[in-house]
């Protein structure tokens, strides 16, 4: 069989009409979804922290319209009301759990009337300056690069029955807390 110059040696493959242009389209398909798992992957959005005073810390509250109902803040806020209600371990851990749920409302709404606010259930900016104005400063937590604080209750005897300390970075002036259930530092992350 002789070939004609531009003819198809028998040897070579041909690809029909309908493979054509398929590895373009294998490359495109490859492109996609490559594109589309980068799209889909949730980037690592920088956390908000509770800094300087407090009163713009997000509002908490039991519903989650429009404002917190779970996480390290709310996790802060039952510590500071496990203190004031001078809960011991086993009540305190079981009520420090980080879902601002009923418990946490009807307790926050007893902090709230004992400290002259509007008791709402809501720990808005009010609540928050209220929590924050009752901090004491503690030098025994303090470091070159943190000073301490503690919320506590004092009784007559002048002692403090249960204490949550607070630390602040002095660079960027972030709080942590000293967890009461699990004693460690915690981020006021959110």
């Amino acid at each position: 069989m002789a070939l004609s110059p531009g003819s198809v040696s028998p040897l070579k493959a041909v690809r029909p009409a309908s493979a054509r242009g398929f590895g373009v389209r294998r490359l495109l398909l490859v492109v996609a979804i490559s594109v589309g798992v980068i799209a889909a992957t949730p980037s690592m959005a920088s956390a908000a922290y509770i800094t300087g005073g407090w009163n713009d810390n997000p509002t908490l509250c039991s519903s989650a319209s429009s404002c917190m109902t779970s996480g390290n803040v709310v996790r802060m806020w039952q510590n500071i009301l496990a203190t004031w209600k001078g809960y011991g371990t086993a009540t305190r851990n079981a009520f420090i759990d980080g879902q601002f749920g009923s418990n946490t409302a009807a307790v926050t709404e007893d902090w709230q009337e004992a400290h002259g606010l509007g008791s709402d259930g809501w720990v808005g900016p009010d609540t928050w300056t209220a929590a924050y104005n009752e901090l004491y400063r503690n030098s025994s937590l303090d470091s070159s690069s943190q000073v301490g604080y503690t919320y506590c209750v004092y009784y007559s005897q002048g002692y403090c029955s249960i204490a949550l300390d607070f630390r602040r970075t002095v660079s960027d002036a972030r709080w942590s807390y000293r967890d009461l259930e699990t004693a460690s530092w915690s981020s006021t992350s959110y």
